[in-house]
């Protein structure tokens, strides 16, 4: 956590100054929401970005549509209803959209490191040097794992445990990334959930 500490009391002290500043009455649980995604994205990549407001307006409808009723989670012969009311594409859509985002920033860190070590790691920085030593995880670390890692570090941030647990469970069989190692990690958990 003492990694973390500057980027958390800088954003706190931003929050402090801008309602300080502020003439008009201000939505306290929004600025709050604000914050922990500034804190967040920070510990995440790094810094701000040119497309943040992008990144979170799709992680808003990407969480708002994979945690929606649908169904198709509670009866899987009814899961082409989820593709007659288009819930199926809006998600492959915001999915593309945080995919390409985050495409961006990794390629933006890997550009980094070729030119100087960074001073302060981030979490893709992390990953990207777990990605290259190779084999220390057991098998490779992908790009796409790297996302998924982003992704659920950004998009579950706000909720509870069990909501996590549950919200990534659906996404996983939503985008139909279930392959056998996913399989083999999530059967113990669904016992328990």
């Amino acid at each position: 956590m003492d990694s973390t500490r500057f980027i958390r009391e800088e954003e706190v002290k931003l929050l402090v100054e801008s309602i300080s500043k502020s003439v008009e009455p201000i939505n306290l649980v929004e600025r709050l929401f604000a914050l922990n995604h500034n804190i967040i994205t920070r510990i995440t990549f790094g810094d701000k970005f040119d497309d943040e407001l992008r990144f979170r307006m799709a992680i808003r409808e990407g969480t708002a549509l994979a945690t929606g009723f649908q169904i198709g989670d509670f009866f899987p012969s009814l899961g082409f209803v989820g593709k007659l009311t288009g819930m199926n594409k809006r998600l492959e859509e915001c999915l593309v959209e945080l995919s390409s985002i985050m495409d961006k920033k990794i390629q933006c860190h890997i550009d980094q490191r070729k030119v100087e070590k960074p001073q302060r790691q981030c979490l893709v920085d992390v990953l990207l040097r777990l990605q290259e030593a190779g084999g220390e995880l057991g098998q490779p670390l992908t790009t796409d794992n790297i996302k998924s890692v982003l992704l659920t570090f950004n998009t579950l941030k706000p909720l509870s445990t069990y909501a996590n647990i549950h919200c990534v469970f659906i996404m996983r069989r939503r985008t139909g990334l279930c392959g056998e190692m996913w399989k083999t990690a999530s059967d113990p958990v669904l016992q328990e959930v």
